[in-house]
């Protein structure tokens, strides 16, 4: 599957669930671990008999050898991925496997956008091992940390009117937004492609979080210069400034010279 190539930002916010909540969450977590690792054996002696293959050994090894300008460096390349594909192990062919397991061993666990992220995390470890003669990884018991879903509305569901998160029946309370927080505040209102949860290992538990992957570009921080400057206002209409930088001088509101004249005849008088 090609990578998005429209722009995208993330929106971290802080989720505080209950106890039960967080107890539920760990174990979609887990289970998410359990069902990568299941898969992860399943396609270890499948990529061990791709190895064995004659017909990919010969085309890998000739397409290792090609110059980048070789003419028939993407013949190699496409003899590769039809034996790739041969043993079942496009991305697409991970995912269908993983769902089949799911609907075997526990159909109510993690939705099929979850899982299928799991099967494309799972690819990523699967091509390299067979570009690169390594092995795919088992993961550690309790290190998947993440559950990231495709799309908005599916699974992992920001409500902007509630300010809450909805996941697998429950509804996660967020850390309000802050007033001053004026960037948090504009970064929300972009259009969201899709969420993730994270857990943090924190102490002997857990801090947990919301990732929004927003559409667009990230608006602009607003930065605050570095050194001093002293303003020297020059009565109404007209303001010196001198800093480490330079000096300068402007009118901070036009049209306001005619008042100018009111200001001095008010101070005479009184």
């Amino acid at each position: 599957m090609a990578k998005s190539s429209t722009p995208s930002y993330t929106v971290k916010r802080r989720i505080y669930p209950e106890p039960w909540q967080a107890d539920i969450i760990n174990r979609k977590m887990d289970l998410g671990n359990r069902m990568y690792n299941n898969a992860v054996r399943h396609y270890k002696s499948v990529v061990e008999e791709l190895r064995q293959d004659l017909w990919f050994i010969r085309n890998l090894e000739a397409w290792k050898a090609c110059g980048e300008d070789d003419p028939g460096k993407e013949d190699f390349s496409n003899e590769v991925s039809a034996c790739i594909s041969a043993y079942g192990l496009d991305e697409y062919d991970i995912h269908a496997y993983m769902a089949r397991e799911k609907n075997i061993s526990n159909p109510k666990g993690l939705g099929i956008n979850i899982i299928q992220k799991l099967g494309t995390a799972l690819s990523h470890s699967v091509r390299k091992a067979v570009f690169s003669d390594t092995e795919i990884h088992f993961r550690r018991h309790g290190s998947t940390d993440t559950l990231e879903e495709k799309a908005a509305r599916s699974g992992i569901i920001y409500k902007p009117e509630k300010d809450m998160v909805s996941f697998s029946g429950m509804r996660l309370r967020l850390k309000p937004v802050r007033k001053k927080d004026a960037y948090l505040a504009r970064a929300m209102q972009g259009q969201i492609k899709y969420c993730r949860i994270v857990r943090d290992p924190f102490g002997a538990g857990y801090r947990y979080f919301l990732q929004i992957i927003m559409k667009g570009e990230a608006p602009d921080k607003v930065s605050m210069g570095a050194g001093s400057a002293g303003l020297d206002p020059g009565g109404v209409s007209t303001m010196a400034v001198v800093g480490d930088s330079g000096a300068g001088f402007f009118t901070p509101a036009e049209g306001v010279e005619k008042y100018d004249r009111a200001v001095r005849d008010a101070a005479t008088v009184y």
